[in-house]
């Protein structure tokens, strides 16, 4: 990891312990996952999961890109 993804993984440690971090490698390591795929990764509900993904895109530690799909929610 670089320096500046050792200081966003720590801002994310303090702020939100360790489910944030579970959902950004959980990330890091998929070509893409859905909110239901993560929540099953992590553990937690798919609407928690998505709260988490908003505040972590508000605060800029993650970054979105829409994926057309003929149905169902968007892939993180």
């Amino acid at each position: 990891m670089s320096k500046g993804s050792d200081a966003k993984s720590a801002t994310i440690e303090r702020r939100h312990g360790d489910t944030r971090r579970e959902i950004v490698e959980a990330i890091r390591r998929s070509t893409g996952l859905t909110a239901d795929q993560l929540a099953e990764a992590v553990g937690g509900t798919a609407m928690a999961i998505r709260k988490h993904l908003n505040a972590l895109q508000t605060e800029g530690l993650l970054d979105t890109r829409l994926e057309r799909r003929p149905i169902g929610r968007p892939v993180y």
